[in-house]
């Protein structure tokens, strides 16, 4: 995986500043999952078994719950990560979560980042992907889960989130993200090969 700061556009003086920021706002991210964890309900609906390495497979305004998901799931994942400043706090909490972190996305060297992607399924990691990406257009499918599908030979799992109640924030998103209000549920299916 990539082991550099994966920081598009950043001039190296400034790399120590936006580290900073990063670290600072994945603690507040995490803390805030961490509540939600501990204050919704999860209850996951499955309709086969899809144990060992799979490709989880959500809607980009659903990102907080996925993560909650993921966090309850222990599982070793491997994530792409668009390498812009902004985003950097998700890549610090996915390293802290014991993640391998590959910076790209389309246009942004992805293909090379999704090769790394599934180099680590083929070793047995899982990975998610938002199919649809911060830019959009919502709920429009990108080729990159195929892609890294048929490349692995790992299943797509596909998440469909249902809330009760929830809280919908459009910063840093031209999509805006779903924060579940306790209780939430979580419903996925897979489809085999």
């Amino acid at each position: 995986m990539d082991r550099g700061h994966g920081l598009l556009g950043v001039p190296p003086l400034l790399v120590p500043l936006v580290n900073s920021y990063g670290y600072m706002t994945a603690s507040g991210i995490h803390m805030s999952l961490e509540l939600l964890q501990r204050t919704t309900q999860l209850r996951v609906s499955r309709t086969e078994d899809v144990s060992g390495a799979r490709i989880l497979c959500y809607w980009h305004r659903h990102v907080p719950a996925g993560f909650l998901y993921m966090m309850q799931d222990r599982k070793p994942y491997a994530s792409l990560c668009h390498p812009a400043w902004h985003v950097r706090p998700w890549s610090v909490l996915g390293e802290r979560l014991g993640w391998r972190i590959a910076y790209g996305s389309a246009g942004h060297g992805g293909r090379a980042a999704a090769a790394q992607v599934v180099a680590a399924l083929c070793e047995g990691w899982s990975t998610f992907v938002c199919p649809d990406g911060p830019a959009g257009p919502a709920g429009k499918l990108k080729n990159g889960v195929l892609y890294m599908s048929i490349e692995s030979g790992r299943p797509i799992v596909p998440i469909s989130f249902r809330y009760s109640r929830v809280l919908t924030c459009r910063a840093g998103t031209r999509q805006g993200c779903h924060y579940p209000s306790p209780p939430w549920r979580q419903w996925w299916a897979s489809r085999s090969k």
